[in-house]
């Protein structure tokens, strides 16, 4: 089944003609370094020399995938470590905070200890001269107390307050010992408290200092496995610039492959390649190296939406980080010509690092692009007839077709 009028589609050799400009081998030499990675047309029979540089370019990149997954784990595993870190240093200044509060308790007990003591010798010292006096009163006869005393009821005052005098003065002394004594059971309590977190704070600065050492060390690899991947990005940079200057010489002999009018029905909406789900990512270039809004150029040009019956759905838009828009909508929905050209290539293209089927349209100064197109029943498009992503191995094929 032919998609374009028979007419407009006929590949004839008599027909042939050589690409127009050097900006179209440029525009053509562009897609295997745009946007999508390469995008480039595939030969039937690929030269060596591309095999080659093909196969190099993906050992690279499988280089510089693992390279990147241990740049990640080192990288992980210093983010792990400056956790561990921020939270032994936080453990730390607990710990330092509560030796110093220790610190303060066992010298407030000192003072306290010590204020104590010169209590117990105060009291001491009267109950000594209680002592004394009750001494010099027993040494005294009970006829001499009596005569010193104006009564006999002072005389027994006298000594009941000297007795009481003792008593009290012995019962204070030992209540103080008392207080010392608990005062000093918390300061040794306290003193081994202070130990034990001193241990405590020597420990976790011990581990610190370990998790440091292992954070240089981490950082040293990381640097290592950067500088890599840079070299390898580098080099990889390098083949596909040679990729692109060798697939550039192969297409100076690129031919049209037929006229085509706008609204022509030329595919229908796939999934093949890097794809989410059944659309058509649309792009639009003017010359050979300008990416250009296709929503705006439609509206300039008159050119028309390129899903048959006006169907499917703006899904992303046109920004820096994809120049181009996808139309997401049902697989097998026709693909039309946005407007009226020649086709310079149907078949398969790279987009990323995978297949794809597509159409490029030459409309003079402009370009346009169509791809994760269905392929026709062929094949010679078996490559490019499957998802490589969402829904992998599914194929995305036009049975009505095998052209």
């Amino acid at each position: 089944m032919e998609y374009i009028a028979k007419k407009s589609y006929n590949i004839s050799m008599n027909l042939a003609q050589k690409l127009k400009t050097v900006g179209l081998l440029l525009f053509l030499a562009l897609f295997t370094y745009g946007l999508f990675g390469y995008v480039l047309p595939v030969a039937n029979a690929q030269t060596a020399v591309q095999n080659n540089l093909e196969s190099e370019i993906d050992d690279i990149r499988t280089q510089i995938d693992a390279t990147q997954v241990q740049l990640d784990g080192v990288r992980d595993q210093a983010a792990s470590l400056e956790e561990t870190l921020n939270k032994l240093a936080s453990q730390i200044d607990a710990i330092q905070q509560k030796i110093a509060e220790t610190k303060a308790k066992i010298a407030a007990l000192k003072k306290e200890i010590t204020e104590t003591q010169a209590e117990i010798d105060r009291q001491k010292s009267l109950l000594t001269e209680a002592f004394r006096s009750l001494y010099q009163h027993s040494n005294a006869s009970a006829l001499e107390l009596i005569l010193a005393s104006d009564n006999f009821s002072e005389y027994l005052d006298t000594q009941e307050y000297l007795n009481r005098l003792k008593d009290g003065i012995a019962d204070s002394v030992l209540k103080v010992q008392e207080l010392k004594a608990q005062l000093e059971t918390q300061q040794a309590e306290q003193e081994s408290l202070l130990s034990e977190q001193k241990g405590q704070e020597v420990g976790l600065k011990a581990t610190q200092d370990e998790k440091n050492r292992l954070l240089d060390e981490t950082r040293g690899q990381e640097a290592i496995f950067q500088q890599q991947l840079e070299a390898l990005q580098e080099e990889e940079r390098q083949k596909e610039a040679e990729l692109q200057a060798y697939l550039a010489s192969l297409i100076s002999s690129a031919v049209s492959l037929g006229p085509v009018s706008k609204g022509d029905i030329i595919g229908k909406m796939g999934n093949t390649g890097w794809s989410t789900g059944p659309h058509l990512h649309f792009q639009v270039y003017k010359g050979s190296n300008s990416r250009i809004d296709p929503i705006s150029a439609m509206n300039s040009f008159g050119w028309i939406w390129p899903v048959g019956g006006g169907g499917g759905w703006l899904s992303q838009g046109f920004h820096s980080g994809h120049q181009a828009i996808d139309i997401a909508g049902t697989e097998g929905t026709p693909i039309l010509a946005t407007a009226s050209g020649q086709i310079i290539h149907r078949g398969c293209l790279y987009s990323g690092n995978y297949l794809t089927f597509g159409v490029i349209i030459d409309h003079g100064d402009y370009y346009s692009l169509y791809i994760h197109m269905q392929a026709p029943n062929n094949p010679k498009y078996a490559a490019c007839s499957i998802n490589r992503r969402s829904s992998y191995g599914t194929p995305s094929i036009d049975y009505s077709t095998t052209e």
